[in-house]
């Protein structure tokens, strides 16, 4: 077993010990935002094409662009959607956040087969994600419009670092407001996650309302937990939910850094 496995149990452990139930949360947007991801959405087409995905032999071409994949062997997408995907709960707790903040625009990093993508367009938000990988992101098109969610999604394939640039350069020239969610979901590297989020805090969208940045998978590995501290002590709200960490950008808010239990 890698040093990483035994790294997550007891990171995982000492945030069992650690977190607090959400019903002991004041601040009322979290307090709302909470009681509204405790009841996930859930799309039965969509997890009939994770379904469909998970049966999917093609084989992927491209190496791994630092998402930090764990799949042995030679990567497939049915192996990527097996070990990769968020699950259905996962997926859908992102929604119901979406639908909480009131997200009329998003940005996600790392589409992978898009399901969790799907989901957040079923909001009525317009998605914008980046993917590395083409065949990945070529499948996840493809399930877009099966499903009926690719006219509220805009793919661009590329790694981060290739994209982000030319992309915020057309952002300035558009006068783009700014997204009211994002969600980074890829390059899990420490240094890495610490680069995008203080790349992308700008793009969160201003004024009263709260907007959020939700960065996945926090426990991955110690540089990604390190990465995470140090976040969290820079922002005025950040909430550890155990898999994943919001930090939230608004004006007025009050100081909020805890572990939180959302069962």
């Amino acid at each position: 077993m890698s040093r990483d496995f035994f790294f997550q149990l007891g990171a995982w452990a000492r945030w069992g010990w650690k977190a607090k139930s959400w019903r002991l949360t004041h601040p009322p947007h979290l307090f709302a935002w909470f009681e509204a991801v405790r009841r996930p959405m859930r799309q039965e087409d969509l997890e009939s094409l994770r379904r469909a995905f998970e049966r999917n032999s093609t084989p992927l071409t491209a190496p791994d662009a630092g998402a930090g994949s764990r799949v042995r062997g030679a990567r497939t997408v049915g192996k990527v959607a097996r070990t990769a995907l968020k699950s259905a709960r996962q997926a859908g707790r992102l929604a119901r956040l979406a639908e909480a903040v009131g997200a009329e625009r998003v940005l996600e990093l790392g589409t992978c087969l898009g399901v969790t993508t799907a989901y957040i367009a079923r909001t009525g938000a317009h998605v914008t994600t980046l993917e590395a990988d083409p065949v990945l992101a070529a499948a996840a098109r493809s399930g877009w419009e099966r499903t009926g969610c690719a006219e509220r999604i805009e793919g661009h394939v590329g790694t981060f670092a290739e994209l982000l640039p030319n992309l915020m350069a057309t952002w300035r020239a558009e006068g783009h407001p700014g997204f009211d969610l994002i969600f980074i979901d890829g390059h899990h590297h420490g240094p890495a996650l610490r680069e995008y989020v203080e790349l992308l805090r700008p793009w969160l969208r201003r004024g009263d309302r709260p907007a959020a940045l939700v960065c996945d998978d926090i426990r991955w590995s110690p540089s990604m937990w390190h990465a995470w501290e140090t976040l969290s002590a820079e922002w005025t709200v950040a909430v550890d939910c155990g898999s994943s960490g919001w930090l939230v950008e608004g004006s007025r808010l009050t100081p909020f850094r805890r572990a939180v239990r959302l069962r």
